[in-house]
């Protein structure tokens, strides 16, 4: 069993978990489903951190087909983003319609994305750039 699993046993955990699920109502916070297996997500994973640690606005319920979902979107978008910033170097055009696509895609975590930009970027005025596109973007248009 890994190390992480072993920490998802652990009393605070576990009681973290309830203060979270209690606080959503026993709700996927996506789907609004209440009989299947639910999951406490988090939004943003530190890992210094234990997972009892996680401040309580970085965690939220899931149902499990949500849960799965959330992370497989996680998945194929760290690839297409990987990809596409290891092709060429970007434009600050590019960087503007690439926070556009960003901001509606599937996943509904952005804190997420943004944390994988600034880990992908590792430049903070290229990050800060695209985060403040991501949240300026409005009407269908992305900001110049």
């Amino acid at each position: 069993m890994s190390k992480y699993s072993e920490l998802l046993k652990d009393p605070r955990w576990q009681k973290k978990r309830l203060e979270i699920l209690n606080r959503d109502n026993f709700t996927c916070q996506f789907c609004h489903d209440t009989e299947n297996t639910l999951h406490v997500h988090h939004l943003v994973y530190n890992k210094l951190n234990n997972p009892w640690e996680t401040p309580t606005e970085d965690l939220i319920t899931l149902c499990e087909e949500c849960h799965a979902n959330e992370h497989a979107c996680r998945f194929e978008a760290l690839k297409e983003i990987t990809t596409e910033f290891n092709k060429f170097p970007v434009s600050h055009d590019q960087l503007s319609i690439f926070a556009f696509a960003l901001k509606h895609s599937k996943i509904k975590d952005k804190r997420w994305l943004l944390q994988v930009m600034e880990y992908i970027i590792n430049d903070q005025k290229l990050f800060d750039f695209i985060s403040n596109h991501i949240n300026d973007c409005e009407n269908g248009e992305p900001s110049t």
